[in-house]
């Protein structure tokens, strides 16, 4: 389990193995219901009164604590707020994207992401008048993607709603919410790469024929490394395939920003081979896409964190190292309310206004599921930087 605070205080605990797969069965038990079967004309107006309650309107937040009072509102109101989380959660930078692939699964199970071929290359030569070589069955690396569930309870409480606060408390959750998803992805996603004391080993390594060098982010540096990975062979059950070398992303973390900008921006490079001076264009900046990730530095806490650089593969090419899981149908955030009032003794429903059962509060859950694998190391390449 690694536990990162991200910038805005919202707390991500990254599972992986048994861990992830223990918690994708966790249930929530009877917590609440999402809401649903409210028409969309009702959540449109929730939303409008919602936003001149917000901007100040008096009359209007008058009118959003009476209309709490009633349990279609309090419904629409929150699909409101769902509607419009989603919404600001879409717009949310992602940098990982840029370097990882995105794929969808069925359900919390493992996914099974396949890469088929043949232990030879090319065609069998056929003398004439002899029979064809039958051809050795298809090889495949199996590899495993999986979705663990994200989220967390939040209140308001009945004094709250009687001080007049909770209007504004319902008007940050939309943002917050979504920057907290946003967070979320971003941190599972560099965690592929990274994890609080370092690089990830698990996958850089020399098995994976991608250890960690330890030269710094320099013009030469990167041009060695960038011939490197590009003249790698693909393996295919241990049989090394020729495969055209894929589009490049230098990744780095907001430390090696602008070093990495000062290097693709360079125009000439002279180089001397004995008394010869040659003169040439700086085709490295044709040969690499920057990416700086911010989350590096978030989830990577080591000493070396700040000079840490990576080469990775286009994820939309033949050969993506890293990947990302969304849950289909579940590919958002999502929140539901709690509505846990009981009932008057007299008989009679009780508003969410009028606070829980229990403890006098609203309480809203917001829920995210997604999930991280790194697994394919051809096209790969990453240095400490010293």
């Amino acid at each position: 389990m690694n536990t990162v605070i991200t910038e805005s205080g919202h707390k991500v605990e990254i599972s992986t193995g048994t861990a992830t797969e223990t918690a994708a069965h966790d249930g929530f038990g009877s917590f609440g219901k999402r809401p649903v079967g409210i028409s969309e004309s009702a959540i449109r107006e929730a939303s409008d009164l919602l936003n001149r309650a917000l901007k100040g309107n008096k009359r209007a937040g008058i009118e959003v604590e009476e209309a709490f009072a009633t349990g279609d509102f309090t419904l629409a109101a929150f699909a409101a707020i769902d509607q419009e989380m989603v919404a600001q959660y879409e717009e949310q930078p992602s940098e990982w994207k840029q370097y990882t692939k995105v794929t969808t699964v069925r359900d919390f199970r493992p996914k099974h992401l396949r890469s088929v071929g043949r232990g030879t290359f090319g065609l069998s030569q056929v003398p004439e008048l002899t029979e064809y070589p039958a051809v050795e069955g298809l090889a495949s690396d199996d590899k495993t993607i999986r979705v663990g569930k994200f989220g967390n309870r939040y209140a308001i409480g009945f004094e709250a709603w009687k001080n007049d606060e909770a209007i504004d408390e319902i008007g940050d959750i939309p943002a917050w919410l979504a920057r907290a998803a946003a967070e979320t992805e971003a941190v599972v996603a560099v965690s592929n790469l990274v994890n609080a004391s370092g690089v990830n080993t698990d996958f850089f390594n020399a098995g994976n024929s991608n250890a960690p060098t330890n030269v710094p982010l320099t013009l030469e540096n990167l041009d060695t490394a960038i011939q490197a990975v590009r003249t790698r062979k693909a393996q295919v059950n241990g049989v090394e395939r020729v495969v055209k070398a894929p589009a490049l992303r230098l990744v780095v973390g907001p430390s090696s920003q602008t070093k990495a900008e000062r290097i693709l921006a360079i125009r000439e490079i002279r180089q001397t081979t004995g008394n010869t001076e040659t003169v040439h264009a700086n085709y490295l900046a044709g040969s690499v896409t920057l990416v700086v990730d911010p989350a590096l530095e978030v989830v990577n806490v080591s000493a070396k964190a700040a000079g840490t650089w990576f080469l990775l593969p286009d994820p939309n090419g033949a050969h993506p190292a890293v990947y990302a899981a969304r849950l289909r149908g579940h590919e958002t955030p999502e929140i539901r309310v709690k509505a846990d009032t009981g009932q008057r003794v007299g008989g009679g429903s009780i508003p969410a206004s009028d606070g829980s059962f229990e403890i006098d509060d609203i309480q809203y859950r917001v829920r995210h599921i997604f999930g991280g694998a790194a697994l394919d190391p051809t096209f790969t390449y990453v240095s400490l930087g010293s």
